[in-house]
């Protein structure tokens, strides 16, 4: 008889929901998607209808926009040094991703999915 493996534990921590990228709803729209489904009952087909229909956007978009407009307001605030600089204040080259932000080195999981590289991140997709 073999013996039986350990079991492994992981630990999750505070992780961000992210964009399934089959076109499934994130975790984060259930509740809304549950919401379409008691208001529309029966005419209820699919969540993209459902959202068209009771003209709301997802709670993703929503939370990625709001995000987004606090990152900004974040620039041109006095909290600015909570925020890595701008490449070109780094290397003092003008090159197409100067006017980006330095990407944070994350040594921890944990500092990953902070606050701050996310908002790093959304300045630095537009």
């Amino acid at each position: 008889m073999a013996p039986k493996k350990a079991k492994q534990f992981s630990r999750k921590g505070n992780k961000r929901p992210r964009e399934p990228s089959n076109g499934t709803p994130s975790l984060e729209d259930n509740i809304q998607v549950r919401a379409c489904k008691i208001i529309l009952g029966t005419q209820y087909s699919s969540y993209s209808t459902a959202l068209t229909t009771l003209n709301l956007s997802s709670l993703s978009d929503r939370r990625r926009t709001l995000c987004r407009t606090f990152a900004e307001s974040l620039l041109n605030s006095d909290f600015r040094e909570w925020l890595p600089p701008l490449r070109q204040n780094i290397s003092g080259r003008c090159t197409r991703n100067s006017q980006k932000l330095d990407i944070p080195y994350c040594r921890t999981v944990r500092y990953k999915h902070s606050p701050i590289p996310y908002l790093v991140e959304l300045l630095n997709a537009c």
